[in-house]
């Protein structure tokens, strides 16, 4: 009965090792296929040459990107039209728009996954601001889940005196879009500025790292430079 005994501890130990290795080697070998499946994004800078001829767009071409995320290749690039008359009131007031586009290839096409239009229309003989912020056109990963966030930053203004321009931040993953609205700041005197405030959308509050970005992006432009 002891040998049996001892024999039987003996079984029951080697199948643990077995099952523990086994275990081991599942994890090892999960862990290398998770590092294998991770996406990294790295996108790359388009010029208006590099734009799909089939693609249709609005205004003077300003910047873009491409890359290759989860739901597969894409790009995006952003448009401005300039200032031009009013068609309706040509002696009086001006026109100006802008246009962002994100497209998503199938195939040999390329679908269009979302497109952001602003404007400033109808505006009297003072100036007329409808920019993109240079270089606030950005392709992130912030959340590292291999779906790319897209950052879009401009300025809207009709304006004859020194005031704050209407600034916006639009963001976009895959398709759930986010914003930031507010005005940015110039400086009234020695001591005080005007503008400044924002309101940031409430999807921000489930994304804390991206409002965080957000509020870095801001903070960053917040100062008017009338250009």
């Amino acid at each position: 009965m002891r040998i049996n005994f001892l024999n039987f501890i003996l079984i029951f130990c080697t199948i643990l090792v077995n099952v523990s290795c086994n275990l081991d080697l599942k994890n090892t070998e999960d862990g290398k296929k998770s590092a294998i499946e991770k996406i990294l994004i790295s996108p790359q800078k388009l010029d208006s040459v590099d734009l799909p001829k089939a693609l249709l767009y609005k205004g003077e071409f300003v910047d873009g990107f491409k890359w290759k995320d989860s739901e597969g290749e894409k790009l995006v690039f952003i448009t401005e039209t300039g200032e031009y008359p009013t068609p309706t009131n040509k002696e009086y007031s001006t026109d100006a728009e802008l246009y962002a586009y994100c497209y998503l290839k199938h195939g040999n096409d390329y679908v269009l996954s979302w497109k952001v239009q602003d404007f400033y229309h109808e505006c009297p003989p003072i100036d007329l601001t409808v920019k993109f912020i240079s270089g606030a056109l950005q392709v992130t990963d912030i959340n590292e889940n291999g779906l790319a966030e897209i950052w879009l930053m401009y300025k809207l203004a009709c304006r004859g005196d020194v005031s704050p321009a209407v600034m916006k931040i639009v963001m976009y993953e895959g398709k759930q879009k986010y914003a930031v609205r507010g005005r940015n700041r110039v400086r009234y005197n020695q001591n005080e500025f005007l503008g400044g405030e924002n309101k940031f959308d409430t999807m921000f509050e489930k994304h804390r790292d991206f409002k965080v970005f957000a509020d870095s992006l801001w903070m960053k432009n917040i100062e008017d430079n009338f250009n």
